[in-house]
């Protein structure tokens, strides 16, 4: 069943897959054209020789909020072994695993924002493959907030992590499997890879332009408009202002009981940036940071998702939380605050008033050097 332009190449994937072993490193996002688990269909109808899955954050199932650590157990449905990557050192699969099987087959929604832990996690697999000669088959994905526009600084060595694999900007513009093919040849990591790409798919596409089915590729992440906020205050992440989660509006909503809302949204709107309405909010979380306690803040609308560029943003929200409430805004966890932002340099800026056009300016510059060097490992067309 193809509902729009963009189809899967799960026919390609069979194929790949006939005759060998393999993990499945998938989650709830990897779905069929006709919205069918790819983890069952391979498993029930193409009787796949699947040995385990390997479980990334939120679960096979995606039913875990973020944090909770995934159990080694049996999958509820198809009873096959899920393999927690929590439990190794780094979080990464140990190579010993990986060659018990022919291949790991990844599919999994990225958010086009990179601080987001799946596409890490399919670099970590390729690293701990390539010893043992095990294929890693990525079946590609959309991204969903479109691949004709990139955003921000790179991560530098010394701050990969879980949520930055290699060195890519913010808002990176590209699929998973691009992805893999640019840090495959690029950090010279000798993988089996075996990118199975989209049919029909354009870089400028929004996912609701893709005709393929959408489910939440997080709790935390509902529809595909809380993508764009995810891209606006995930740079809040680690800090001491809230970020909606424990509201039904995650993401698209900040604040803190000493922030005033009101004041915050008046100096942001009147920064006009473009496709970006801000309305001063008060909310009470229902759990997560200030639990049930009454904060101001402000609400994001995204007027035209097309002009509007959530990394200009986030730095300038960043710069008038710093400066306007530096006797109460805090960095939470450094550590992870600067794996984030790719490096400590955005956390440094922010605390000695860098003035944030300048901040753009350099990030704007890394971005566009990006747009060159990732030209060799793009599959689609604008």
């Amino acid at each position: 069943m193809n509902r729009g332009p963009v189809s899967l190449g799960l026919n390609k994937l069979k194929e790949a897959v006939k005759g060998k072993k393999i993990a499945l490193m998938m989650n709830n996002t990897a779905l069929t054209e006709a919205g069918k688990s790819l983890i069952d269909t391979m498993h029930f109808e193409w009787n796949a020789d699947i040995r385990f899955l390997l479980g990334m954050e939120h679960g096979v199932r995606g039913e875990l909020k973020g944090g909770v650590k995934v159990e080694n157990a049996a999958d509820p449905v198809t009873g096959l072994p899920v393999v927690s990557l929590y439990d190794f050192p780094g979080l990464k699969p140990p190579s010993e695993l990986l060659a018990t099987v022919d291949a790991v087959v990844f599919c999994a929604q990225d958010a086009g924002v990179r601080h987001y832990t799946y596409t890490p996690w399919m670099m970590f697999a390729m690293e701990r493959a390539a010893p043992t000669g095990t294929k890693i088959i990525v079946l590609d994905r959309p991204n969903p907030i479109g691949g004709a526009v990139v955003e921000g600084a790179l991560v530098k060595p010394g701050y990969f992590s879980i949520i930055g694999g290699f060195e890519y900007p913010y808002r990176h513009g590209m699929t998973v499997g691009e992805l893999a093919l640019m840090y495959n040849d690029k950090h010279e990591v000798g993988c089996d890879l075996t990118v199975i790409p989209m049919e029909g798919y354009k870089r400028s596409m929004w996912y609701d332009q893709t005709g393929l089915l959408w489910i939440p590729p997080s709790p935390n992440i509902p529809v595909l408009d809380t993508l764009l906020a995810y891209a606006t205050t995930g740079l809040l992440q680690s800090t001491n202002v809230s970020f909606g989660i424990g509201t039904t509006v995650p993401f698209n909503l900040f604040g803190a009981p000493w922030i005033k809302g009101e004041e915050l949204a008046e100096k942001i709107n009147s920064l006009n940036i473009p496709g970006l309405l801000c309305l001063s909010k008060y909310f009470i979380p229902n759990y997560g940071m200030y639990q049930g306690e009454v904060c101001s803040g402000v609400y994001l609308i995204c007027l035209d998702r097309e002009i509007y560029r959530p990394v200009t943003a986030a730095i300038h929200i960043l710069s008038l939380l710093t400066r306007d409430y530096k006797d109460r805004f805090e960095f939470t966890s450094v550590r992870s605050y600067d794996q984030r932002a790719g490096s400590s340099r955005l956390r440094e800026d922010l605390i000695n008033g860098r003035d944030p056009i300048d901040i753009l300016a350099e990030w704007n510059d890394e971005a566009k050097q990006f747009m060159q060097d990732r030209k060799p490992y793009l599959l689609y067309e604008e």
